[in-house]
């Protein structure tokens, strides 16, 4: 699972078999090791309630209602969005997607899309 942020905004690809586990537990995460044993954990997760962030010390977990996700994990819908309110600080964007093939990589690192969804554009009839 890929993990970009921005200025108020996190956006979560996932890979077919982190979708699968998705589809199968409601639940991926992954981690990011450093240096002298610290870790940052995020994870996506399904809920009861309605879409959320939260980021407990070095873990950050999104979640979004249950069937939703489950939903999403299993069509060919591509994203799942929420816009989260932040009081006077505006909006949390989260963007959680389907990770695609890159149009433009080079043959040596082809073997980075072996888990990533056909893109659109490059299988397109």
């Amino acid at each position: 699972m890929k993990l970009r942020t921005r200025t108020n905004s996190i956006r979560l690809r996932l890979a077919k078999g982190e979708i699968q586990r998705v589809a199968e537990s409601g639940v991926v995460s992954e981690s990011i090791q450093f240096p002298g044993g610290g870790a940052l954990v995020y994870t996506l997760t399904g809920a009861d309630g309605p879409a959320s962030a939260t980021l407990d010390g070095s873990a950050i977990t999104i979640r979004f209602p249950s069937a939703e996700l489950m939903r999403w994990a299993v069509s060919d819908e591509v994203a799942l969005r929420a816009d989260l309110a932040l009081g006077s600080s505006g909006t949390l964007s989260i963007l959680v997607e389907k990770d695609f093939e890159c149009l433009h990589r080079s043959p040596a690192k082809r073997d980075e899309d072996a888990d990533t969804f056909p893109h659109p554009r490059r299988h397109s009839t």
